[in-house]
């Protein structure tokens, strides 16, 4: 699991600022957002747009008067950090030779299926594609053989994206997907699309959308 963020620090390491900690954002007079943080040697502060803290973490900051100029969404806001939560998860993956749920007479390709078995959940993949991109005949693959968490998880929804002053959540706690890579990456591709499009560089997004990892 390490191995997907590691493969972004030879890019990012010179950003990334280690042993701090975030206690406060705050409104300045100019409307911008500033981050607040803890090092060795004192308190730093620095505009700040996106923040990808899990909202466990964030209800213990000093958070502005205002998260959005809609009083309404403002209070939406506040309750999704104030009340999500996280429970314990597993996933259970299986090697196999062959697909063979997709040789069935009632073949299964991509989705999942449910059922009141301890397992409860099972995913099957959908994108074992050859060197060209097209669906590989056969061979080994992983099943995702069980999913599970608790019950409590189900109630909560994934936490809208709208524009709110200058800051934008991301994180995978923000996406339909929680608990999974796909959810963190698809807050990504949201996050980026709300800053170019906010700050009026919509031909950016556009080319972004031409990128290969964005076709799915």
């Amino acid at each position: 699991m390490q191995r997907f963020p590691n493969a972004f620090k030879p890019i990012l390491d010179k950003y990334i600022k280690y042993d701090c900690k975030v206690f406060k954002l705050k409104n300045e007079n100019n409307g911008k957002i500033r981050v607040y943080w803890k090092e060795k040697h004192g308190i730093e502060k620095k505009p700040g747009k996106v923040y990808d803290s899990p909202f466990g973490v964030v209800r213990q900051w000093e958070l502005p008067d205002k998260l959005d100029r809609n009083d309404d969404i403002d209070y939406i806001r506040r309750r999704a950090i104030r009340e999500l939560n996280y429970d314990n998860s597993a996933k259970i993956f299986l090697k196999f030779k062959s697909r063979f749920w997709e040789k069935d007479s009632r073949p299964i390709a991509g989705g999942s299926s449910s059922t009141d078995l301890p397992i409860r959940t099972m995913i099957y993949p959908s994108y074992y594609k050859d060197d060209q991109g097209n669906p590989d005949e056969d061979g080994p693959a992983i099943l995702l053989g069980s999913y599970t968490w608790a019950n409590d998880a189900a109630k909560y929804s994934p936490y809208p994206q709208k524009e709110n002053f200058n800051i934008h959540w991301a994180g995978e706690h923000t996406d339909i997907y929680h608990a999974w890579i796909i959810g963190a990456l698809n807050s990504a591709v949201t996050v980026v699309k709300e800053v170019l499009l906010q700050s009026g560089i919509k031909d950016k997004w556009g080319e972004l959308l031409k990128h290969k990892l964005l076709e799915h």
